[in-house]
């Protein structure tokens, strides 16, 4: 993922007024709305989201769950290279 799109993750959310932690609870009820499974907790997912702003690539589960979370389409979730993504985070 570009450090655009990371850009954009932080734009989206300071532009609702959500600090990393809220960002975490919103992605998490995002998830767990679609039933999701098992998640990490509020501080890991905070870390995550730290490292997604910055460039690292985002799972096609938390590219959902942003887009729920945003009310917006996948389509309009900017498109990422895949040589970046974290094999460990896709499920």
């Amino acid at each position: 993922m570009s450090e655009q799109t990371g850009a954009w993750l932080r734009r989206e959310r300071e532009s609702r007024g959500w600090d990393r932690p809220e960002m975490a609870r919103q992605l998490i009820a995002a998830v767990r709305s679609r039933g999701g499974g098992q998640l990490p907790g509020v501080k890991s997912l905070t870390h995550n989201i730290y490292r997604w702003e910055g460039g690292d690539g985002v799972s096609q589960r938390y590219r959902l769950a942003y887009c729920a979370a945003f009310g917006i389409e996948p389509a309009d979730f900017p498109r990422q290279e895949s040589a970046r993504l974290c094999p460990t985070l896709c499920r």
